[in-house]
């Protein structure tokens, strides 16, 4: 495995300090950045105080999840923890609101007897907390990434934090070109719980993860060569409209486990309906009005301002590697 300068300095031992124990936690997410953090972490401090950890949050890709659990583990040599959140206690909660509050509040009889009936923990991280919430996540109100990653994640270091003697890092496989929000990252910080958090890419861009692993020897996510530039949630709330045409494409099956999904969790809802996508109008945009995830497809088979259907993009895929990042060579 190829050595790799790291945040030069910033993680130097000082000459003559006592040396702590130190456990890091990579999260994991099938991805090229957290694959490729976990090769970094690993190269140089070894395997005994590494841990990697996967968050599932139950809208994984089972190609995701195989290699995730599967695969990983043997080309890493390294033991990967799934994680997963609860939310049968917060489910209970709601019934007793629903049971408390909706009549009150004026909602009919049927509509309560109808949100109760779907007030059910089914096991599965993401529609629980769909369940919960009445409602799925949106790019304005992104609370998956909060119960379903960071929580979990949050919980587990504290739990090292309360049962070893060691100090305890976070790795996280994050890059500043991502989005806005990461744009202001710093490569090292300390969280207000007590560990540090490390992000050894943040100043890459996709490619170079994509190389790096190579380098290392280590395969890439298979979803990278059907075409997906990011292979996280599937799809994801955040998915593009290409993003969206190439998963119906490629698994139309998942979006009929999203269909599925909006008539449970808009069974739980008030309204008696959500929407996984927002409802797009003409140029792409709209509210959450219903739709649902089919309108959101249909749409995202035509051309640009939405009004015709792109001939190039109903032609059948092909079995054959499409990857952006030059992973078919």
């Amino acid at each position: 495995m190829p050595s790799q300068p790291f945040l030069p300095g910033l993680l130097a031992d000082e000459p003559g300090a006592a040396k702590q124990r130190t456990i890091r936690v990579v999260s994991i997410s099938g991805g090229k950045d957290s694959t490729a953090t976990a090769l970094i972490c690993l190269d140089r401090y070894g395997h005994d105080d590494v841990r990697l950890v996967f968050a599932d949050t139950g809208n994984e890709h089972q190609i995701t999840i195989e290699y995730v659990t599967e695969y990983l583990p043997r080309a890493l040599s390294q033991p990967v923890s799934v994680l997963r959140a609860n939310f049968d206690a917060d489910i209970a909660r709601k019934r007793q609101y629903v049971l408390d509050h909706w009549a009150e509040k004026g909602v009919d009889q049927a509509d309560i007897d109808r949100a109760l009936a779907a007030l059910v923990p089914t096991g599965n991280p993401f529609v629980d907390l769909c369940l919960w919430k009445g409602r799925f996540p949106s790019r304005r109100a992104q609370f998956c990434t909060q119960f379903l990653k960071r929580d979990v994640i949050s919980a587990y270091l504290l739990d090292l934090m309360a049962n070893t003697n060691a100090g305890v890092e976070c790795w996280q496989g994050v890059r500043r070109d991502e989005s806005q929000a990461r744009a202001n990252l710093a490569p090292v910080e300390e969280a207000a719980e007590g560990w540090t958090i490390i992000r050894p890419v943040l100043e890459w861009t996709g490619q170079q993860s994509v190389d790096y692993v190579r380098l290392c020897d280590v395969e890439l996510n298979p979803l990278y060569t059907k075409g997906f530039a990011r292979v996280g949630c599937a799809p994801c709330i955040n998915s593009s409209k290409a993003d969206v045409h190439q998963w119906s494409r490629m698994f139309p099956e998942m979006i009929d486990k999203i269909a599925a999904w909006e008539i449970a969790v808009g069974a739980a809802a008030k309204r008696g309906v959500t929407s996984f996508f927002p409802a797009p109008d003409a140029e792409g945009r709209g509210d959450r009005q219903g739709h649902g995830v089919r309108a959101f497809v249909e749409w995202s088979k035509t051309s640009h301002g939405g009004y015709q259907y792109d001939l190039i993009k109903a032609i059948p895929p092909e079995p054959a590697c499409t990857s952006v990042y030059g992973l078919c060579e």
